[in-house]
């Protein structure tokens, strides 16, 4: 899905991967430069992650950013999801493997988190 800031395309947030027969999915999002520090990709993964609980019954949510991505990592951790690990040169990025670090979510954990 596109995040529109007036006429221009300032991101995306997307399903990259729904497993259905386990009732989970993988978010990716990115936003342009000139648009990140203004919470504008956390609050458009909370409406996400809240489609995805209370509108396709989801059980899960995984989040996974490049461990040098600071600005990337801010979101999981701002909505609450908990650091499960980190996955050694996971990703090709650029021009190089890097590790990134997995987030997830439950259901139960978000209709019970602190607002």
């Amino acid at each position: 899905m596109g995040i529109w800031a007036g006429k221009l395309l300032a991101g995306v947030v997307t399903f990259d991967h729904i497993d259905w027969s386990n009732r989970a999915a993988l978010i990716g999002f990115w936003l342009g430069k000139s648009f990140q520090g203004r919470g504008i990709m956390t609050r458009s993964c909370r409406v996400l992650i809240g489609f995805a609980f209370d509108e396709l019954h989801l059980n899960r949510i995984e989040i996974s950013c490049a461990v040098e991505n600071r600005r990337c990592r801010m979101v999981p951790e701002r909505l609450g999801f908990k650091q499960e690990g980190v996955s050694q040169q996971r990703e090709w990025l650029y021009d190089h493997f890097v590790d990134t670090v997995a987030y997830s979510m439950l259901s139960s954990e978000w209709k019970n988190r602190p607002v």
